[in-house]
């Protein structure tokens, strides 16, 4: 759909040239309805919790950026410091104030936010909304060997302590063939880094 503008003129100029806008339109089985599942919503007792939960961490002075230093400035500046002092720096006594403060925040609302979990835990509306995380029945495949790890295993005289896979993808990267026994696969390895050593 094409949507005609029109020009707009102030006292400096031209603010917006004349032209046609191009809108592109969903085709009619693009649009859909979702279903909408109606929902009871939290009961009184959690509603309370979280905002007494809320009202215990709000900051009193409320948020001001700069009281929270960004940790790397802030070590580049005592490096800084340090050497321009002739000081050593040491990183341990370094505080970075963006790092939660877990055991204030305990203090405060620790028990709130138990009181709050066995509310949800104990309404069972809540179950419906609850999503099991997805388990993977399959063995994740460890992540490839680089050219360099496979070198240093051959520096060492360890080529055989490579897996199958990691030496077929060892081979398949460098375009050899990658059929035959673990031995084999070793011989073809070494004899690769040989070549070029």
């Amino acid at each position: 759909m094409l949507v005609p503008q029109v020009e707009e003129v102030n006292e400096q100029g031209q603010d917006v040239p004349p032209g046609l806008n191009v809108i592109t339109l969903p085709f009619v089985d693009e649009i859909h309805v979702p279903p909408i599942n109606p929902s009871k919503g939290a009961e009184d007792d959690e509603v309370n919790l979280a905002i007494a939960m809320i009202k215990k961490m709000t900051l009193r002075e409320g948020y001001d950026p700069d009281n929270y230093l960004n940790p790397s400035l802030g070590v580049y500046y005592g490096i800084l410091q340090a050497t321009a002092l002739e000081e050593e720096f040491d990183i341990e006594t370094f505080k970075d104030t963006t790092r939660p403060d877990y055991k204030t925040i305990h203090e405060r609302v620790g028990k709130l936010m138990v009181d709050w979990k066995t509310a949800i835990n104990s309404n069972p509306a809540s179950e419906e909304y609850v999503v099991e995380p997805a388990r993977s029945t399959s063995k994740r495949k460890a992540a490839p060997m680089g050219e360099m790890q496979v070198r240093d295993r051959y520096n060492d005289g360890r080529l055989d302590k490579l897996t199958v896979d990691e030496l077929k993808s060892f081979l398949k990267s460098k375009a050899l063939p990658i059929i035959g026994r673990k031995a084999e696969l070793v011989d073809r390895v070494d004899q690769w880094f040989m070549t070029h050593s």
